[in-house]
């Protein structure tokens, strides 16, 4: 899209091949694309750990998950997103910590609710660290070693991919 005429509610596009043409709307809503966040954290890098944004990031981590052995996985970010990333994981078998900033899970919802979401989690034996964060990856022989600002923990086991939900439009 190169041009928006509000007063005549239509908009100008221009294809790949130079030719342009006009659509009209009744309602226009924009949606431009985004990448997802990465915030400048030491070791984020590391090929094991991987962005949620789309259906192409689902299938890149469900291949890696299905070619390796994975038996933990960390999601930072506890939105819809990664909350459906882990209880995906969790089907599968691996063991899955979450850590989140806020004092909850899907902070949208009010505490009552996601105390249940809480308790939920709990029962199906998901490690949650809430008011926490990340302060770096560091690679070792045994694993990838997560960094927070109040524990340390391995995502044990070489190559176990880690997880990070993006906070752009989240998340879970």
């Amino acid at each position: 899209m190169i041009g928006i005429d509000r007063k005549n509610k239509s908009v100008t596009v221009r294809n790949a091949d130079g030719s342009e043409y006009t659509e009209t709307y009744d309602k226009l809503v924009l949606s431009p694309g985004a990448e997802p966040l990465r915030p400048p954290i030491p070791g984020i890098q590391d090929e094991v750990i991987f962005t949620m944004r789309n259906v192409p990031d689902t299938d890149r981590i469900k291949d890696y998950v299905d070619t390796h052995k994975v038996r933990h996985a960390v999601i930072v970010g506890a939105g819809f997103i990664g909350l459906e990333m882990a209880e995906n994981l969790h089907h599968k078998g691996i063991r899955v910590t979450i850590v989140e900033m806020a004092e909850q899970v899907m902070t949208p919802l009010d505490y009552e609710m996601a105390a249940v979401v809480h308790q939920h989690l709990k029962t199906k034996n998901v490690e949650f660290y809430l008011k926490d964060a990340v302060n770096s990856f560091v690679r070792e022989k045994s694993g990838l070693q997560v960094r927070l600002k109040k524990r340390t923990f391995f995502a044990n086991g070489y190559g176990d991919p880690l997880h990070r939900s993006t906070s752009g439009q989240q998340t879970c």
